[in-house]
């Protein structure tokens, strides 16, 4: 009400006062009324600043958007067919943490429009592990081993490498650091320090008392060709009975017990030497080993290996499931898979991961997508409708955040997964374009290796370190290698509190 009609209405009360006797007395009463009247309007117009300010702060943290803001979203999510302001609130509320996105049964045929759910959850950040208490034991070498064959990709290779370690130091036995090549490792190619920095991995390994990690300088030294102190182990796998065939020319896998064993051991056995190999050369014993049966390195030392400084394994597929080992680690207190994500990249890595950082300029938002994985666990219709629903999360979190440049690295490429190769031929025209068609859609780009670094490990390995740099890391699929990213992801983004961040996982059932 405005000042004016204050004083008439007061006026008119005061009429009755004159009457009633009293000037001075109708002057205070005037003072007061108007007094009271301005406290009254000034604390409104103060209560309704707050309320409009609270209501102001809580939209804009729910990620609704106001003016020309939400009327460039909406030109965003207008032809959108999963994704609503819904799920952009529900994004933007999620930095700072991380989201999990669920496609139903009905979105996974790309039918219907509210077939997405996201829900935040807290962050799982990689173990902490605190080496100021521990120290290094004193190296005692007793002996040596080498692998002649690791059966998997880099990540798992990796792992295994490091079991074995954990395994080799209760015989007090340093192991050949394996060359690597596109991702494999064995015998041949570069040096492992191509991937590592070998410096800081062996010292992770010590502190956590696993055995170190030597270079064939040292190696030949002690276990040259002239050394008739070898043991050649091959493990029985299970699941696994094609290959000993094939190699030890067995009808069938045998049943290794007291029974068949010459030596009277349970679980192990003299095996004949397959053509050609180190054995024959070396005049070295050849033994098969039943994994179901030599579950504890001290009993494989102590019936197996009895004493031999030399050990070559012919195939090692590290401790696990029914086609690995079954050793214990009851003795370890670090597990490998917390000392793999530790590991840090070599020299090489970096220097390379650095030139192509580069090519942004400001913040980026990260996509790894492994495609083999749900295609192999799913169909290529539950595939493509993955890449049409990342299609539009790119987009949204691109409008959110205002971040607009946009890294895609995925295993649908010619430095991709060995098996997409394989999925590819199988499926034909329908996958051949996955890969670029979906970094056209977003307008993002993907690394491109220079000459010397076109090894599909060093790849790998690269598009990790660009991808744990990203402000936002969209993860689609699963597999050890993704997990292995946002493990790395999660640790560079340890420790900041502001929700400037998120790592966004979907299609990973």
């Amino acid at each position: 009400m405005g000042q004016t009609t204050v004083y008439m209405a007061l006026n008119s009360v005061a009429s009755e006062k004159i009457r009633s006797g009293g000037r001075h007395k109708i002057i205070r009463f005037l003072q007061r009324k108007v007094a009271k009247g301005y406290t009254y309007m000034i604390g409104f117009i103060i209560v309704g600043l707050v309320v409009l300010w609270h209501f102001r702060a809580s939209i804009g943290n729910a990620g609704f958007l106001v003016g020309g803001e939400r009327n460039i979203l909406d030109k965003v999510f207008r032809n959108f067919t999963f994704l609503s302001f819904e799920h952009a609130r529900t994004l933007k509320n999620g930095f700072g943490s991380q989201i999990i996105i669920e496609l139903s049964n009905a979105s996974k045929e790309c039918e219907y429009k509210n077939g997405i759910k996201l829900n935040i959850v807290k962050p799982s950040f990689p173990k902490k592990i605190d080496f100021r208490s521990m120290k290094v034991p004193t190296e005692k070498v007793a002996g040596y081993i080498r692998v002649l064959h690791y059966s998997e990709q880099m990540t798992m290779s990796v792992r295994a490498l490091i079991a074995l370690a954990g395994q080799a130091k209760i015989g007090d036995r340093n192991i050949l650091s394996p060359r690597v090549k596109d991702s494999r490792f064995g015998p041949n190619g570069f040096s492992l320090g191509k991937y590592f920095n070998m410096a800081y991995f062996n010292k992770v390994l010590a502190l956590s008392n696993y055995a170190a990690l030597v270079g064939e300088k040292d190696y030949e030294a002690e276990c040259s060709l002239a050394n008739s102190s070898h043991v050649i182990i091959h493990f029985l796998y299970e699941r696994d009975h094609k290959h000993t065939k094939k190699r030890l020319h067995f009808n069938e896998k045998p049943h290794i017990s007291v029974r068949t064993s010459p030596t009277g051991r349970v679980g192990s056995a003299k095996c004949p030497a397959p053509r050609h190999s180190l054995a024959r050369n070396l005049n070295a014993k050849y033994i098969c080993v039943d994994v179901g049966k030599v579950t504890e390195w001290s009993k494989l030392e102590k019936e197996v290996i009895q004493g031999a400084r030399c050990v070559t394994i012919t195939n090692w597929r590290g401790i696990g499931n029914t086609f690995r080992t079954h050793f214990t680690e009851k003795h370890l207190k670090v597990y490998r898979k917390d000392l793999q994500f530790l590991l840090q990249p070599s020299v090489h890595i970096l220097r390379e991961a650095d030139r192509y950082r580069r090519v942004f300029d400001g913040p980026y938002i990260g996509v790894h997508l492994r495609a083999e994985k749900i295609l192999s666990t799913h169909n290529v219709s539950q595939l493509l409708c993955c890449v049409r629903v990342l299609g539009e999360l790119i987009k949204a979190l691109k409008a959110i955040s205002g971040i607009t440049q946009v890294l895609i690295a995925s295993d649908a490429r010619s430095f991709g997964s060995y098996e997409w190769k394989k999925l590819e031929e199988l499926h034909g025209e329908v996958l051949k374009n996955l890969h670029s068609s979906l970094i056209s859609t977003v307008d993002g780009v993907e690394y491109k290796p220079t000459a010397g670094y076109l090894d599909h490990g060093i790849v790998a390995l690269v598009e990790m370190n660009l991808l744990t740099r990203a402000r936002h890391l969209i993860a689609v699929g699963k597999g050890s290698f993704q997990e292995w990213i946002k493990s790395k992801f999660l640790e560079q983004h340890r420790g900041v509190y502001e929700p400037s961040w998120s790592l966004i996982t979907m299609c990973s059932e």
